[in-house]
């Protein structure tokens, strides 16, 4: 126990002390009080120690009511300081158009991007995710929150079959600039955006304007393009300008190998918190109840003599 770290929030309390002090003392200065016992008429000499662990003894209550003073007082330490994790926001922005229905390794490329930005939010722990799914338009489904629950039962609700006909188209700017809302109303933390296409925007020039405003407010571009070849010149100028990196992939192992290589790309941050003070109640009261033990022990026998 470092008595240096240790303070009291109400040292008022410690003004009761006067109280144990004056018993010790009444302890020292007191002859005993003796009892008399069938047996103390039998010939025994005179142990005058007992004197001695009897004035010990008579300690004890002394002890014990210092120590409940000290924890009326409200011990206080500081804790140990704590390494807080910086949240990173992401918004996953997934391509929903008809295109993604094509098949992709047994199941079509929608089913396996979502099944794989499923295993990434629930590894990125900590950190806060939002999906918007693109086509033509965009729907900003799940806002940006720890509760990841949300992305991983929509895959049945966003499938490209089930989206309307002017879902049919891609437009990866307006999908942007929907992710961009959602990650600006976020104050604290990192931003960043993981894009999963697999087809090229009916507006590369708005996707480059966009990208510059993506820099401006300094939220990063991922993008992954699911297919054969390494992704767009449109997305590689997503990427380039906002500070990302593009992944092409043609097979569901090499996409859940991107989200892990981002994970370790964009790791995650910590900050020192200060720390904050606790309750210090336990040596107190291990204190108090070892010398309330050892009080009772010694009420089972042990007495002043009376010769």
């Amino acid at each position: 126990m470092n008595l240096e770290t240790i303070h009291f929030s109400s040292s008022i309390w410690f003004l009761l002390g006067i109280l144990p002090l004056i018993l010790m003392f009444q302890v020292f200065l007191s002859k005993g009080h003796s009892i008399t016992l069938p047996m103390d008429g039998g010939k025994t000499k005179n142990q005058k120690y007992i004197k001695f662990f009897c004035d010990f003894a008579g300690l004890f209550p002394s002890l014990i009511l210092l120590v409940v003073i000290c924890l009326l007082a409200g011990p206080k330490i500081k804790g140990k300081p704590e390494d807080e994790k910086i949240i990173s926001n992401i918004q996953i922005c997934l391509d929903s158009s008809g295109s993604m229905r094509a098949n992709f390794g047994g199941k079509n490329r929608y089913e396996v991007a979502m099944s794989a930005v499923k295993n990434f939010t629930e590894y990125r722990s900590g950190d806060a995710f939002g999906l918007t799914v693109f086509g033509s338009e965009y729907i900003n489904w799940v806002p940006v929150t720890k509760d990841t629950s949300a992305i991983a039962l929509a895959t049945p609700f966003l499938a490209p079959d089930r989206m309307s006909k002017w879902f049919g188209g891609t437009n990866i700017a307006k999908a942007l600039k929907g992710c961009q809302q959602q990650l600006m109303q976020q104050e604290e933390g990192d931003r960043m955006i993981i894009l999963l296409s697999d087809g090229v925007s009916n507006s590369p020039s708005a996707t480059v304007d966009m990208a510059q405003e993506l820099r401006n407010n300094k939220i990063v571009v991922y993008c992954i393009y699911i297919g054969s070849g390494n992704g767009s010149p449109e997305m590689n100028a997503l990427a380039s300008i906002t500070g990302g990196q593009v992944f092409g992939v043609n097979n569901p192992k090499a996409l859940d190998e991107t989200f892990r290589f981002i994970d370790k790309m964009e790791k995650a941050k910590f900050a020192k918190r200060e720390a904050k003070e606790e309750d210090y109640y336990k040596p107190f009261s291990l204190a108090g109840l070892s010398l309330v033990s050892i009080y009772l022990l010694t009420l089972f026998g042990l007495r002043y003599n009376p010769w």
